[in-house]
């Protein structure tokens, strides 16, 4: 069996809000997080939630959990929101509707995923 490495950037549509159906869907760039990058996540919340008050743990756990995504995401083309274009996860997560961050967050954690919804040639 021949499995894409966690630095393979796949092309994916994702199914939300009649996407897959556009005729110019937004499509995202993104790669896998390994599970070295997620245990390495895991232990800096450990870290994070012993040294700080409950709302600096949570604020600088969300920053993190933020910046392991975002390293994901490669490119995102054709999406606008209310006309802006968005091009990064952070205007992604400043704009776009809990849904389709909620979905690329599910992917960039999920191979199966990456590979259901990768566009195929």
């Amino acid at each position: 069996m021949e499995i894409k490495g966690n630095d393979h950037i796949y092309k994916v549509i994702p199914n939300l809000f009649g996407n897959e159906k556009a005729e110019n869907p937004a499509i995202f760039h993104l790669k896998g997080i390994s599970q070295n990058d997620f245990s390495a996540a895991v232990r800096a919340e450990s870290v994070i939630s012993q040294n700080h008050t409950r709302e600096e743990a949570a604020k600088k756990i969300s920053e993190n959990a933020m910046k392991l995504v975002s390293g994901r995401v490669v490119k995102i083309e054709n999406l606008s929101i209310n006309g802006q274009e968005i091009t990064t996860y952070e205007d992604l997560v400043k704009h776009a509707p809990r849904e389709l961050v909620n979905w690329i967050v599910a992917a960039v954690h999920s191979t199966d995923v990456l590979m259901e919804y990768e566009i195929k040639n």
